[in-house]
C-alpha cells in the first residue's frame, strides 16, 4: 500500500513501513514483516521467504479494542478475565481503552459483554465495528428485513472482514474497520446502521500531511471507518446511521487544510 494511505495501518496493525504487513482473508493480522529503509535493520531475501512461508499456516490475531467504564478494581479484573481465557495473547489497558490481542474467533462477543456484565463494567466495542442490522419492529414498512434467518446470517458470515456474528436478540455483526462496507451488509441481510457518504478532496497533500487530512473525519463523534484513495483526491466516510453530522465531516476536513465536497447520495 502507498504512503500516505499506509500511514493510517501502522499503528492499529503494529506494521511499520516499509514493510509487509500479512492479514487473512478477513482482514486479521498474521505478521508484520519489516524491509530495509527507514531505520529499519537489513533482512535478508532467504528470512523475508521463510517468515512469508510461515504466515500461511500461521494462525491469525483479532485485535479487539473497546472502551469500558467501572470503577478501578472492576477493570482490573475484567482485564484479569480476558488474560486468562484461552486464546487471549495479551490485554492492555491505557485509561478506560481496552486492546485485546486474540487468537481468530477464540473471543466471541457474546462472552465479552457477559465478561464485562458480570464484572459491572459497560463496554463500548470500536474494533471490530458492531453492525446492527433491523429487527422486524424496528424496520420500517417497505422495508424487507431478513434479521436472523439462517440466509442472512450466512450470508453476512461470507462477507469479507467478518470476525464474528451474534443472533441473541436479533442479528449483528462485528467487521473490521478495514472492510466495513455497508451496501454489501444491507445486501446480505437488510436494513443496518452503518452508512458511507464519498467525498472529493481536490488537492488534498500527496504526501504525509494527506494522512492528517483523511484521519479528521475520525474524530466526528459516530464515524466508525474511512477508506482512503488518496491519488485520486477521493475518501469514503463510514458512519453510525442517524448519529452522523455529515456537515461536521466536510468541517473537519476543511480544518485539515482540504475543502471537501460530498459527492450526491446513491
Amino acid at each position: 500500500m502507498r504512503v500516505p494511505e499506509a500511514y493510517l495501518l501502522l499503528k492499529q496493525y503494529e506494521t511499520t513501513r516499509p514493510g509487509l504487513l500479512v492479514l487473512d482473508a478477513d482482514g486479521r493480522r498474521v505478521d508484520s514483516i519489516p524491509l530495509p529503509g527507514m531505520g529499519s535493520p537489513r533482512i535478508a531475501p532467504r528470512e523475508i521467504a521463510r517468515r512469508l512461508d510461515v504466515a500461511k499456516k500461521s494462525p491469525a490475531i483479532e485485535h479487539w479494542r473497546f472502551t469500558a467504564n467501572g470503577s478501578d478494581e472492576a477493570l482490573q479484573q475484567l482485564r484479569a478475565t480476558l488474560s486468562q481465557h484461552d486464546g487471549v495473547q495479551a490485554v492492555s489497558m491505557d485509561a478506560t481503552t481496552f486492546r485485546v490481542k486474540v487468537k481468530a474467533t477464540a473471543l466471541a462477543p457474546d462472552k465479552l459483554t457477559a465478561y464485562a456484565k458480570t464484572g459491572k463494567v459497560a463496554i463500548t466495542i470500536q474494533e471490530p465495528v458492531v453492525v446492527q442490522f433491523a429487527t422486524a419492529d424496528s424496520a420500517s414498512e417497505d422495508s424487507v428485513t431478513k434479521d436472523n434467518t439462517t440466509e442472512a446470517v450466512d450470508a453476512v458470515r461470507a462477507l469479507a472482514g467478518t470476525w464474528h456474528t451474534s443472533t441473541k436478540p436479533h442479528l449483528r455483526a462485528y467487521v473490521t474497520g478495514l472492510f466495513l462496507q455497508p451496501a454489501a451488509l444491507h445486501k446480505a441481510a437488510g436494513p443496518c446502521d452503518v452508512e458511507e457518504r464519498t467525498f472529493d478532496l481536490p488537492e488534498i497533500p500527496k504526501g504525509g500531511p494527506g494522512s492528517r487530512v483523511a484521519m479528521a473525519p475520525l474524530a466526528v463523534p459516530g464515524v466508525l471507518s474511512i477508506h482512503t484513495d488518496i491519488f485520486n483526491e477521493r475518501q469514503t466516510v463510514i458512519g453510525r446511521r442517524g448519529h452522523v453530522a455529515w456537515k461536521a465531516v466536510i468541517e473537519s476536513f476543511e480544518k485539515a487544510g482540504c475543502k471537501a465536497k460530498a459527492r450526491p447520495e446513491r
